[in-house]
């Protein structure tokens, strides 16, 4: 009970200093409650004998209170309660013995109004079931974030964008721990590796490695034969978005075979090639076989048991069925040929980060889940999303919206192309999203994940300036 009357009293005192309560002729009565909603708006109109001491207000938040001065209540006045997305609860109260305030609870924060209308005389509060607000912040020259939040028929949400100005800044990806296999908190790979901020970026396997096409300092970390959108840094600077897939095979001694991908789990039949980017050791198991290659392409080791360590120069071929009858035909000191590329912007490119599906091609939506086959968990539904995009004139947009939560619904992929081309991208495609959405900038956690707290990822996209 003392904490209810604290609650009320804390109420009354910050009020009075944006409502000041002068003389009263008379003492007002609130004669009636009533509401309206609205496709727009729940509207609360408090019918009173005379005009209050109070001053109209306009304001945003999930509560409402509105002090309407010396007043009593007629009887049998009842609480509005509500089933609506925004609106909850209204009722009035008194405190002090004469001072009546109208409470009004919402379900989600959203903007109000509070007027005062004559003739008879009304208190009426708009709250508001559509709105569209943003907040805009210069972190620092050439690197501006903007917090959005709106309410689509009672449905909230909130999205955060970051615009890049290449000029100061480089946008380029930094792994979790430095190498492929382990994940780690957005959090601490923007520490570690000193960006100024970040965002998620790749998809990845349950023991962490990365899936997809990535490409670091003219290194290729991972690969994905199936022709996937990738956003792509070139030595120069100039960055594009376009599609991007992995071919590799090795040759010896006469014969060929195709790799099936670099630094990721072997499956059966496959030759995987393993670099110093994945890990101290391929971490495989003993059903393979493994042919150590040194900087110059030769064989130096031979490991019929799997788990080879990896070298500084060269690269560990991890073999299983079919492949590991071409890797038997290899002996020590002999020469291997091993060809890689993905594409002529891929290979010309210092930075690849794959993920997709492409979502804005030349300033149009354009989803391309289907045709990159990607799976319903990604293309279907409202869910927390994260994208990159490039604007016409070169800028790069990094945006998160949060989902899956009362506070914001989330995005569909066409939604989160219209709100990329919103934004000024030409040109977008879609990062991992679900519980690894985030945003971080100067240490600050900027978003909600859904998880509740940051979900350990493999790769994240960071904000560095120029002199790193």
């Amino acid at each position: 009970m003392f904490l209810r009357c604290l609650n009320k009293l804390i109420i009354v005192l910050f009020l009075l200093s944006f409502f000041p309560v002068g003389a009263h002729a008379a003492e007002l009565t609130a004669e009636k409650i009533r509401y309206s909603s609205s496709a727009d708006k729940v509207r609360i109109v408090v019918d009173l004998s005379g005009a209050p001491d109070f001053k109209a207000s306009s304001g945003f938040g999930k509560r409402v209170v509105v002090d309407l001065g010396v007043a009593t209540t007629a009887k049998d006045i009842k609480d509005i309660i509500l089933s609506d997305p925004v609106f909850r609860q209204a009722k009035l109260f008194t405190v002090d013995k004469n001072k009546l305030l109208l409470d009004i609870m919402l379900n989600t924060e959203t903007e109000y109004k509070a007027f005062l209308l004559q003739g008879p005389w009304r208190l009426v509060v708009d709250v508001m079931k559509n709105y569209q607000r943003q907040e805009e912040t210069l972190v620092a020259p050439g690197l501006t974030y903007v917090l959005s939040k709106e309410l689509v028929n009672g449905a909230p949400l909130k999205i955060y964008t970051m615009e890049v100005d290449p000029a100061k800044w480089e946008v380029r990806p930094a792994m979790a721990s430095g190498q492929v296999v382990g994940r780690e908190k957005l959090k601490d790979i923007v520490a570690r590796s000193k960006a100024a901020a970040g965002v998620n970026a790749s998809y990845f396997g349950t023991d962490g490695w990365v899936i997809g096409n990535l490409k670091l300092n003219g290194n290729i970390v991972s690969s994905e034969k199936m022709s996937r959108t990738a956003f792509l840094v070139y030595p120069d600077g100039k960055m594009e978005i376009t599609p991007v897939s992995y071919s590799g095979e090795l040759s010896a001694g006469g014969s060929r075979f195709t790799v099936g991908g670099v630094n990721r789990e072997r499956l059966n039949d496959e030759l995987i090639v393993y670099n110093k980017e994945y890990a101290a050791a391929t971490g495989t198991n003993s059903y393979g076989y493994e042919v150590s290659i040194d900087g110059k392409g030769c064989v130096v080791n031979i490991n019929p048991k799997g788990n080879s360590p990896l070298p500084e120069a060269g690269f560990v071929l991890s073999g299983h069925g079919k492949a590991v009858d071409f890797l038997k035909t290899l002996t020590i000191g002999e020469k291997v040929t091993f060809k890689q590329t993905l594409g002529e912007k891929g290979d010309r490119a210092k930075m690849v980060l794959g993920a997709g599906p492409r979502l804005v091609t030349a300033g149009k939506v354009t989803l391309a889940g289907q045709t990159e086959n990607f799976p319903p968990d990604i293309t279907q539904g409202r869910a927390p999303r994260t994208a990159v995009g490039i604007t016409k004139d070169g800028k790069v947009l990094l945006l998160v919206a949060d989902g899956r939560s009362s506070a914001s619904r989330g995005l569909t992929l066409g939604e989160l192309a219209e709100k990329m081309i919103a934004a000024g991208a030409v040109d977008a495609m879609n990062l991992d999203g679900g519980g690894s959405s985030e945003m971080v900038i100067g240490g600050e956690i900027m978003n909600g994940p859904s998880d509740g707290q940051e979900r350990r990822i493999s790769v994240g996209l960071g904000v560095f300036t120029r002199s790193q």
